[in-house]
């Protein structure tokens, strides 16, 4: 009697699961996405028995081995790089050897990709010095918050380094977005005496995100009073900016187009980018609304001049 058999590939899929599961700290959450996108893992971070809004995503890929050498090599589709490209969390690429029943990492971002290439697919190379079983996480943490800080210009901050709950309470809602709860929670620290630079900086970014452009100037004012940072230049910039466009303010408009221009270097954030272009093209559009004034204004003039030619007496 010939019973079903198992394929290889979910043989090698159940095997690789269970040994990154097996490797994922005790205390951070994971969870498997029903629908496989290039997506296998979503993990989130967590520190003193708390999550603290910082996240990864895991495509893990297996084989019955990475045959002789010193890279494990994976080839991964053009949609799927896409996918990777516009979502906000690191991804990190995972290769499991069944006969080693060993694995090797790296970060996505870390591979020099050329999509100007017209591939539809793109081969990637794993030096196996990278193990999964000798692995950092206290380093994958350190990555992963200064990606995420980086997208609202904080630097010099380890969250590692955080004992108080309030405190991490503030950074987890401030990671996953929730800048109103974020907002009473710096506030609270800082009215009960912690005058942490980062804190000031989070707060800025807080009230920024919820449209409350003015306060979230005065913040970054005072900060900026105390230690001039680039980040803090850079985060006045886009406040300039957003509060220019509301109050159809030039002046503002102008500082932020100067902010920008001076720390433009074509690494930028996608948001600096973005209100760069924008404080460019609506000075564009004023000095064009300008330029359409100004010629009313000339013809307005021109046709009262001709108008008191015309009333001039005639003289014979």
């Amino acid at each position: 009697m010939n019973n079903p058999k198992r394929p290889v590939s979910h043989v090698l899929a159940t095997k690789s699961s269970k040994f990154l599961e097996g490797h994922i700290p005790n205390d951070w959450h994971y969870n498997v996405p029903n629908n496989d996108y290039g997506i296998d893992y979503q993990v989130e971070i967590s520190l003193n028995e708390q999550v603290t809004g910082l996240n990864f995503s895991i495509q893990l890929k297996s084989t019955e081995n990475t045959e002789v050498g010193n890279f494990a090599k994976v080839a991964l589709k053009r949609t799927t790089l896409n996918y990777y490209r516009v979502r906000l969390e690191p991804v990190m690429l995972i290769i499991y050897d069944a006969d080693a029943n060993e694995a090797y990492w790296s970060w996505i971002n870390d591979h020099d990709i050329d999509y100007a290439k017209n591939n539809k697919t793109f081969q990637f190379s794993i030096s196996k010095t990278n193990k999964l079983s000798e692995i950092n996480w206290a380093e994958v943490t350190g990555h992963i918050q200064r990606i995420f800080n980086a997208k609202s210009f904080i630097s010099d901050f380890d969250i590692l380094k955080i004992e108080d709950n309030i405190e991490l309470a503030a950074w987890k809602t401030y990671y996953e977005g929730d800048y109103e709860q974020a907002i009473y929670l710096f506030r609270r620290l800082i009215s009960s005496g912690n005058t942490e630079y980062n804190l000031y900086q989070a707060l800025t970014w807080s009230l920024y995100q919820t449209y409350q452009y003015n306060e979230a100037l005065n913040t970054i004012n005072l900060l900026l009073d105390f230690r001039e940072t680039d980040n803090g230049l850079k985060t006045k910039a886009c406040i300039l900016a957003e509060a220019g466009f509301r109050e159809n303010d030039k002046g503002k408009i102008i500082q932020a187009r100067n902010l920008f221009k001076r720390f433009s270097t074509g690494g930028d954030s996608a948001l600096m980018l973005f209100n760069y272009g924008n404080t460019l093209m609506h000075l564009a559009t004023l000095m064009k609304r300008l330029s359409s004034i100004n010629l009313v204004w000339l013809r307005n003039r021109t046709m009262r001049s001709v108008g008191r030619i015309w009333e001039q007496p005639i003289i014979t």
